[in-house]
């Protein structure tokens, strides 16, 4: 009975630090992206379409590199394990 409940809760767990870890990375991406294009656009250096692309890959690419450190990967490896 006991170990049912342990893995329940376990999986429960790690369900929800997925949702956390993917809430995280889209709010990133949008702000990010968002921030970038405003940027852009009061300041005219960059097209703010490409600014708010090269601003979200990049903070795509952190999260994927950081999961990869947690999970004992190389930066940069977009593989799961």
């Amino acid at each position: 009975m006991f170990q049912d409940f342990k893995n329940t809760e376990l999986e429960d767990s790690e369900d929800a630090r997925g949702d956390l870890w993917q809430q995280g990375f889209e709010t990133n991406g949008n702000r990010s992206g968002q921030a970038a294009r405003l940027a852009a656009e009061e300041y005219g250096m960059v097209d703010p379409a490409d600014a708010e692309t090269w601003a979200r890959e990049s903070g795509e690419q952190g999260f994927y590199n950081a999961q990869a450190i947690v999970d004992g990967r190389a930066p940069g490896s977009r593989t799961t394990s």
